[in-house]
């Protein structure tokens, strides 16, 4: 049996100037960053050493991936357009 190296929290993020919020559970699962996300606007992942994951999110705009080493690594992805590394997620 795997142990489960998994440790996620929630964190909330104000855009006062737009009255916008978002709830994000974003963590780390071993040494991989997740991001399991229902996203209404775009999602950015840049800059990222030791390895990214971005599974079955439904975003409403843009994922967007650049200059990540290694490239994140995923799938089941909705957006409305993956650009970048992010293109076959």
């Amino acid at each position: 049996m795997e142990e489960d190296n998994s440790e996620f929290e929630c964190q909330l993020i104000f855009d006062a100037k737009h009255d916008n919020y978002q709830l994000l559970d974003v963590g780390w699962q071993g040494l991989r960053r997740v991001y399991p996300e229902a996203l209404g606007s775009d999602m950015q992942v840049k800059n990222n050493d030791g390895g990214t994951e971005i599974v079955s999110n439904l975003i409403g705009n843009n994922l967007q991936c650049q200059d990540n080493d290694p490239a994140p690594t995923g799938g089941g992805n909705t957006a409305a357009q993956k650009q970048g590394q992010c293109e076959n997620l």
